[in-house]
C-alpha cells in the first residue's frame, strides 16, 4: 500500500529552497556514448569477421536513445539446399530513462527517482537476401545483412482472447527508501527482453496461423519456429502484484511463443510461461534445442540439467542431469565466476550439439565460450572452448547457421554468433568451422586473431589455463539456473 500511497500523492511541486534543506537528489546527466567497434573488423582473413548489424525499426525506434541490441537470426525452409530460405530476425529494442518527482512516502516528503528500462521485442521474416553461394565466401556485402526490411514491434499475449492487450504492465519491484537524503528509488521494466529464435521440427507444423486477410503479402511462408524470451511476469498472470509491488514477483521468468509465424505475420502471438523453474527466483538464459519434434531446455550449466517441455502450455519435467566433465567441474567449484547459458543450441555433428555459455565476473565483464554436448540423453558435456574473441561488454544472444547447406551442423561451413555490445549496438561474429575448432584445441594452440577487437577476451587467459585442456572459462555455482 505504500507504493500506492506514493503514486496517489506524487505531485509535481517546486522545491521549497527556503527551508534550509539541501536540494533534492536529481537524475544523473547522460554519460558519453560507449566506444563501439568499427562496422567491420576482420579478425582472421578467411576465418573470422565481426560485423555491425545496421538494422532499423518500422516507424523509427530511436526515440529516447533506444537501441537495437541482442539480435537473433534464423534461416528456415528453402528445401534441402535452402536455396530460397526465409531469414527470421529478432532483437530487443532497449533504452533507459530517469525521472524525478516530489511526493509523500509514509507521511514524509521525499524525492522519487524512477529509472525505467524500456524494452520491446522486434521481429521480421522475409526471403533471405544472401544466397548460399554468397555465404560460402567472405565478402560481407554479399551476405545481405544490411539490405533488409525494417523490424517491427510484436506483442506476446496471454491468450488469443487477449490479443488486443499489451504484455505490460509487468510486476514491479518494491521501491527502496534511502533515509539519509529522503530519496525513494524505483526501478521499472516495461516490456519483454532478449528474444531467441528456435527452429521447430516438421512434426510441429500446424494449420496456417493467420488467414490471408490478416497476413501481409510480404510475409513468406515458412517452416515452424518459436520465440523464447525473458520477462518480469505480466500483471494479468499475477494479479496480486498489480495491487502491490513485490520483490518476490518482480523476477524474470522464461516464456515461449510456439507459433512464431503468427507472431511475425500479425504482430501478436500467445506466449506461455515455461513452468520448469521457480516462480519467485530469477529464471533466464535457458538454452533451447529440439530433438525430433520435442523441445528441450538446458536449465543449468553445472550440473548440466536438461528439461523436456511442451510447446502448448509450457509444462516440463527435469529428466537428465550430469556433471561428468572434469574441467568444468573444477571451475564450477571455484565459484568466483557466475556461469550462464546463452542463445539456442544447433546441431554440430551427427552425435553432438553446439551451444554457448558466458561467464560474468564481479566487475560485470563477460566472457563467451562455445561448448558441445551429446545429442542423445543424458546430453553430457563433451568439450568447452577457449573464450571467443568478443569485448568484455558483449552479451551473446544468438547462435545460428547460415544457409550454406542442410540445417545439420555437420554441413555448416560458417557459424554465427549474434551479440549486443555495451547495450548500444547489435553485432554478428562470423566464424569458419576451422576457426571454431581451433578454439576447442587446448594443446596445439595458435593465436587466432590478426586484428582483435579492443578489450576482447584472450583465449589464453590464466584462469582458463588453470582448468586444463578443454576447460574454458566455465566457472559458476552448482544448481544455478542457466
Amino acid at each position: 500500500c505504500a507504493a500506492a500511497q506514493l503514486d496517489a500523492s506524487v505531485r509535481q511541486r517546486p522545491w521549497a529552497a527556503g527551508r534550509g534543506a539541501s536540494p533534492p537528489p536529481a537524475c544523473p546527466p547522460p554519460g558519453p556514448p560507449p566506444p563501439l567497434p568499427p562496422p567491420v573488423v576482420v579478425l582472421r582473413h578467411g576465418g573470422a569477421v565481426d560485423v555491425a548489424l545496421n538494422w532499423s525499426v518500422e516507424g523509427g525506434g530511436s526515440e529516447g536513445g533506444r537501441r537495437l541490441i541482442n539480435p537473433s537470426l534464423l534461416w528456415v525452409g528453402g528445401g534441402p539446399n535452402r536455396s530460397r530460405a526465409t531469414l527470421v530476425r529478432a532483437a530487443r529494442l532497449h533504452g533507459t530513462a530517469c525521472s524525478s518527482q516530489r511526493g509523500l512516502w509514509s507521511g514524509e516528503e521525499v524525492t522519487q527517482l524512477t529509472t525505467t528500462w524500456h524494452s520491446d521485442i522486434v521481429l521480421e521474416a522475409s526471403e533471405a537476401v544472401g544466397s548460399a553461394e554468397a555465404w560460402r565466401e567472405w565478402e560481407v556485402p554479399s551476405w545481405g545483412l544490411s539490405s533488409l526490411p525494417p523490424l517491427r514491434r510484436v506483442g506476446p499475449v496471454a491468450s488469443l482472447s487477449a490479443a488486443r492487450q499489451a504484455w505490460s504492465p509487468l510486476c514491479q519491484a518494491a521501491p527502496r527508501y534511502v533515509p539519509a537524503n529522503r530519496t525513494l528509488l524505483r526501478s521499472v521494466v516495461d516490456g519483454p527482453e532478449d528474444p531467441k529464435l528456435l527452429a521447430l521440427g516438421p512434426a510441429a507444423r500446424r494449420r496456417p496461423s493467420a488467414s490471408p486477410a490478416t497476413t501481409p503479402a510480404t510475409t513468406p511462408a515458412t517452416d515452424p519456429f518459436a520465440l523464447l524470451f525473458s520477462s518480469r511476469p505480466p500483471t494479468q498472470h499475477r494479479p496480486a502484484c498489480e495491487r502491490r509491488s513485490s520483490n518476490a514477483d518482480a523476477v524474470p521468468q522464461m516464456y515461449l511463443s510456439g507459433d512464431g509465424a503468427r507472431l511475425a505475420s500479425t504482430g501478436r502471438g500467445v506466449a506461455v510461461r515455461l513452468q520448469c523453474g521457480e516462480a519467485h527466483r530469477p529464471e533466464k538464459n535457458w538454452i533451447a534445442f529440439t530433438v525430433g519434434s520435442q523441445l528441450h531446455l538446458v536449465y543449468s550449466l553445472f550440473p548440466h540439467a536438461v528439461l523436456l517441455s511442451r510447446l502448448g502450455d509450457g509444462m516440463c519435467e527435469r529428466l537428465w542431469s550430469t556433471a561428468s566433465f572434469p574441467p568444468l567441474n573444477r571451475l564450477a567449484g571455484e565459484g568466483s565466476l557466475r556461469i550462464h547459458g546463452s542463445a539456442t543450441a544447433v546441431r554440430y555433428s551427427d552425435d553432438s550439439f553446439l551451444a554457448l555459455m558466458h561467464t560474468l565476473d564481479d566487475a560485470g565483464n563477460y566472457a563467451t565460450l562455445a561448448y558441445t554436448f551429446a545429442s542423445a540423453p543424458p546430453f553430457r558435456v563433451t568439450a568447452v572452448s577457449r573464450a571467443l574473441p568478443l569485448p568484455p561488454t558483449a552479451f551473446p544472444s544468438a547462435l545460428s547457421l547460415p544457409p550454406t547447406g542442410l540445417q545439420d551442423g555437420s554441413r555448416a561451413e560458417k557459424l554465427l554468433v549474434g551479440y549486443g555490445v555495451s547495450d548500444a549496438q547489435s553485432r554478428l561474429l562470423v566464424l569458419s568451422r576451422g576457426y571454431l575448432e581451433q578454439l576447442f584445441d587446448w594443446c596445439g594452440w595458435d593465436e587466432p586473431t590478426d586484428n582483435p577487437l579492443p578489450g576482447a577476451s584472450r583465449p589464453e587467459a590464466p584462469r582458463a589455463q588453470a582448468a586444463g585442456a578443454g576447460g574454458g572459462h566455465a566457472g559458476g555455482a552448482a544448481g544455478e539456473s542457466a
